[in-house]
């Protein structure tokens, strides 16, 4: 009957978690805190859209928005170190990438045109001289050649030359108008990430790397379902774009400000990597533990049934998938096993059938894993009255883990051994004492022998004696208590003195 219910549940649980409604990530704009029911958490989530300086954007953290940043040039390579949080690794640039060729100056200019055109665009009041250069550029192309005031000739960055521009005549204007740029007053102009960027290395400069960027209608927001609507809807748009630009524009990418998006869509996927990472490490460990396969089959599915029982609950409770709850994901695995391997282990070193082997592990096993759950659920109830919501998912997580794993060990792995479990072929100590005859006689046929041999058990406390004599010359071997001994000894000693004294005598 365990293993019917408890089965059910756990498979129930594997669809809760891994198919419908699945680990969800957070779709709060705010990273939550406290309890909700705290002011704090009441002010972002009723109130705070009902204040106009709020929904005007005044406040820095909400009003913000995302930007809409291509790169070109630049290869979307992460080649630095991961385990070191310092280290930013080494640009790899797109050899195939340049700007300078009128086919990509056409194509570069009609793709800020239709970036424009787009849903997510911000409309954007005052001059945008650096966004998308190549606009800005034609405008500084679009000078009088000869300034008779200063007498200055502007040959060939002037109205002469026509867009799209020669390569020749687009590497030289493109320094002048980039150093024209930033002599501009900083009212006007203030340097970012937008813009052509120059090979440090090249002589002359040469643009080997070139950033696109606008702003677009999207706030910043810790919503994991808002930012994937924004990165997808951006993503597609782009990748449709790309498609028909010319083969050295076709390296490009896009880019925002998309690192709590990445964190979040890293630990939905990264969870149940996790969560079947430790389930494997602890089939590793009962491999060894147990030294039969049967026990550490049973033992991985009440282990891992226990873990999957356990997250489905706290999902169907309203759990979001945040930091902390992707570690407490990772870690209930590792919880499960304990309890499991306590069985096991006893299972494994119980002798006899299978039937005395379960009730052995119980008896031996059910008390210390009923108490180290009771001691580590009540430290997480005592966390569940806490006001930081931290505090309160580690307490809640504690208590359940407890209670779900030591049910599914006891009852249900136990269940499982009684079912698949095999008896056990080692013989004890105690029964092979007990196949030896505490009173039985050896017989062997010793030749013109007639001998007292006495030898004391030590482990027993009874002593042997081998008396010959028989006229027949066969010997007997006797286990007799010291008492005995001494008496038969007397008498056989008695008439060995007379015969001595009577020979003297004659």
């Amino acid at each position: 009957m365990f293993v019917v219910v408890l089965g059910a549940i756990g498979f129930a649980s594997i669809v809760v978690v891994f198919h419908y409604p699945g680990l969800q990530l957070p779709d709060s704009k705010q990273f939550q805190l406290f309890q909700t029911s705290h002011p704090f958490e009441q002010y972002d989530i009723v109130y705070r859209g009902k204040f106009l300086f709020e929904r005007f954007g005044k406040d820095i953290g909400t009003g913000s928005r995302m930007p809409l940043r291509w790169v070109w040039g630049v290869k979307a390579i992460d080649n630095g170190n991961h385990m070191d949080p310092t280290s930013k690794g080494y640009l790899v640039f797109d050899e195939k990438f340049t700007v300078s060729k009128q086919n990509s100056q056409l194509w570069l200019a009609g793709f800020c045109a239709r970036i424009k055109a787009q849903p997510f665009f911000q409309q954007t009041l005052g001059p945008l001289l650096p966004n998308c250069f190549i606009e800005s550029f034609k405008m500084y192309m679009s000078r009088r050649c000869v300034d008779h005031i200063d007498k200055i000739n502007r040959s060939p960055c002037c109205e002469s030359s026509k867009f799209p521009y020669k390569k020749e005549i687009f590497e030289f204007c493109i320094i002048k108008a980039i150093e024209s740029l930033y002599q501009t007053s900083r009212q006007v102009f203030m340097p970012g990430v937008a813009g052509p960027k120059f090979l440090r290395s090249a002589t002359p400069p040469t643009v080997a790397a070139m950033v696109v960027e606008f702003e677009s209608v999207v706030p910043y927001s810790m919503s994991y379902t808002a930012m994937n609507d924004f990165y997808v809807q951006v993503e597609t748009w782009t990748q449709q774009e790309l498609k028909n630009a010319p083969p050295e524009m076709q390296g490009g990418w896009f880019l925002s400000d998309l690192q709590f998006y990445d964190l979040q869509k890293t630990l939905a996927s990264g969870t149940v990597m996790a969560l079947g990472l430790s389930a494997s490490l602890g089939f590793i460990v009962l491999i060894p533990a147990t030294l039969s396969l049967v026990v550490s089959i049973c033992a991985l599915a009440a282990m891992i049934f226990s873990a999957t029982v356990t997250i489905a609950i706290l999902v169907l409770n309203g759990w979001k998938l945040n930091i902390l709850e992707s570690v407490a994901i990772s870690t209930s695995a590792g919880l499960a096993v304990d309890f499991s391997l306590h069985y096991a282990l006893s299972y494994t070193n119980a002798n006899g059938v299978k039937s005395a082997r379960v009730k052995y592990a119980l008896s031996a096993s059910a008390g210390p894993t009923a108490a180290a759950a009771l001691t580590t659920g009540f430290a997480g109830i005592f966390l569940l009255r806490s006001n930081l919501l931290p505090y309160s998912q580690i307490g809640s997580f504690l208590a359940l883990i407890m209670v779900v794993s030591w049910t599914y060990a006891t009852f249900f792995l136990c269940s499982l051994l009684q079912l698949f479990g095999c008896s056990s072929l080692k013989e004890s100590l105690h029964e092979e004492r007990k196949s030896v005859s505490r009173v039985s006689s050896v017989c062997s046929g010793v030749p013109n022998l007639e001998s007292h041999e006495l030898e004391h058990l030590a482990d027993s406390n009874r002593t042997n004696v081998t008396h010959s004599h028989s006229p027949s010359n066969v010997s007997a071997t006797t286990v007799i208590l010291h008492d005995d001994y001494e008496n038969s000894l007397n008498k056989v000693l008695k008439p060995s003195v007379t015969n001595k004294i009577v020979s003297e005598n004659d």
